[in-house]
């Protein structure tokens, strides 16, 4: 039987913000870091979704408020830009490496991938559809509450690829007898005149392999898959910011992972793995200014492994000659010039994301 759910009340055009997520170049944020004075954090012409989603859900949460009335970006240092962007900050869950979630998608292929039914990695669309939207999603919309939704538009090592996901707010579903799923949403980028047309659909009938999601989103990227976004309400009134994360000198804001002033140098022993022998592989992880070894959590493939600095255990195969959507390598591994890489990642808080590639033969 066909499923229609709505937040009541909510209209993207009338409860949505009245402004597109277009910012001019200007800092998020400026800090007094002594001793090295004003530092400037960010750049609002990267955007501002996350901000603009949560100050969209404070807004509504609000008894008797409504959204401010502007129709154009708030100018840098208004108190409605500073609310926004406190929220965005907010919306990266910083104590908790929240932001992570999305470089770990970014590494994670598109449908499930090993050797079924003995080992298997699932992939985006399995998480989306099995473990994200029936456990995640849908119970927040059927209680009637908004939920805001980070979308993965991009696969790759790179964390400064980071900033080409996207973040939007979904307020209802229509579910037919065929499992197609239509969630309407508001989106920050989509003018406020067409801004109750928006919409993102995606079957739930086959999680493990590769699954399309259409979408009219305000973005150039499509969409590899979609999870619940972190929120916690704050009170708009007065749009006053709620407390800023606690800054220390430049230092401290690299820790916070808003200013990437640290960066990981990696190295890897043995230099050369022999594909289909079990190999003790060593992951080396220094700050790359001050030559420091850092503890770092060790991934390949997205799938934890170890920690930097201490050997671990992993045997990498080359892909038969035609995998299908669901076999294939080990995760981690991939053919390239008549040779196997295989890359490694390493994760250490105040640091950036590090890839290293790894030579198998």
């Amino acid at each position: 039987m066909p499923t229609q759910v709505r937040v009541p009340g909510f209209t993207p055009s009338v409860n949505g913000l009245h402004f597109v997520n277009a910012f001019p170049h200007e800092p998020d944020v400026v800090v007094d870091a002594p001793p090295f004075g004003r530092i400037e954090i960010g750049d609002a012409s990267n955007g501002l979704c996350g901000g603009m989603v949560a100050t969209v859900c404070d807004v509504f949460a609000t008894p008797g408020m409504a959204p401010p009335p502007d129709t154009a970006p708030p100018a840098q240092g208004s108190p409605l830009f500073r609310y926004i962007v406190a929220r965005l900050i907010d919306s990266f869950d910083l104590p908790n490496a929240g932001f992570m979630k999305y470089y770990d998608w970014m590494l994670t292929s598109d449908h499930d991938i090993g050797w079924p039914p003995f080992f298997i990695r699932h992939g985006l669309a399995w998480k989306t559809i099995v473990e994200e939207w029936p456990a995640t999603i849908r119970p927040e919309l059927d209680a009637g509450r908004l939920c805001p939704l980070g979308l993965v538009t991009t696969a790759s090592p790179d964390p400064t690829q980071l900033g080409q996901n996207h973040q939007v707010l979904t307020y209802g579903y229509d579910l037919d007898d065929t499992s197609n799923l239509s969630l309407l949403i508001y989106d920050p980028n989509t003018p406020p005149g067409s801004a109750d047309d928006v919409r993102i659909g995606f079957s739930l009938a086959d999680p493990s392999h590769t699954t399309p999601i259409s979408h009219n989103v305000g973005i150039g990227h499509p969409i590899r898959g979609l999870f619940r976004a972190p929120y916690r309400f704050h009170d708009p009134n007065g749009l006053t910011p709620p407390p800023p994360v606690s800054f220390g000198p430049a230092r401290g804001l690299a820790a916070a992972g808003i200013l990437a002033a640290r960066q990981l140098r990696l190295r890897v022993e043995p230099a050369r793995i022999r594909s289909g022998v079990p190999t003790l592989v060593t992951v080396y992880a220094t700050d790359a200014d001050s030559g420091e070894p850092v503890r770092a959590a060790v991934q390949i493939g997205g799938a934890a492994v170890g920690t930097s600095g201490t050997p671990f255990a992993y045997t990498f195969f080359a892909p038969p000659a035609a995998a299908g959507a669901a076999g294939g390598a080990k995760p981690g591994a991939r053919k390239t010039g008549g040779r196997m890489r295989a890359g490694a990642h390493a994760l250490a808080p105040g640091f950036l994301p590090a890839y290293v590639e790894l030579d198998v033969r």
